[in-house]
């Protein structure tokens, strides 16, 4: 059973707004050093996927599709993709940004929040191309994202 169907499965056997205990793991271990994986991120990023991986739902229209969220969210760091496009200009924004609003806005969601467990096969400075499936391909382009609220802030906007 791969990753994102052992999360489902998981999900499915939780309490509504209890944590997301694979994309937890991904932090096992972790110490603040930046090392591995890590070691390229941000500070106040790190702070907000270890917060995020350890922290409950937020009030969200779909609150069943958070633990994808958070899965995408984590693997985009534990494959590398995050790395890479922060050293290519992302912002925080655009790989696990999302909006603030009650319905949502698709304007507002970055990359991980996109994915919905789907592979990226390839990522450059202006866009990332995510496998959708029976040899489909989907282009999630960057764009601004002014109005955008980072994952790990979502349940604190007001």
């Amino acid at each position: 059973m791969n990753y994102m169907a052992r999360l489902r499965a998981e999900a499915e056997k939780r309490p509504d707004n209890e944590p997301a205990k694979g994309a937890k793991g991904a932090f096992d271990g972790f110490d603040g050093s930046h090392s591995g994986r890590f070691q390229a991120l941000p500070t106040e990023v790190l702070n907000g996927l270890a917060m995020l991986a350890s922290g409950r739902a937020p009030r969200i229209t779909r609150p069943e599709l958070w633990s994808e969220f958070v899965a995408d969210a984590v693997r985009l760091v534990d494959e590398g993709w995050a790395q890479q496009a922060l050293a290519l200009g992302w912002s925080p924004l655009h790989l696990w940004g999302c909006s603030p609003d009650k319905g949502g806005n698709i304007d507002h969601d970055g990359l991980a929040v996109t994915l919905a467990g789907r592979r990226i096969v390839l990522l450059d400075e202006r866009a990332a191309v995510i496998e959708s499936g029976a040899g489909s391909r989907r282009l999630f382009c960057r764009r601004e994202m002014q109005g955008a609220v980072l994952l790990w802030d979502l349940g604190r906007v007001r």
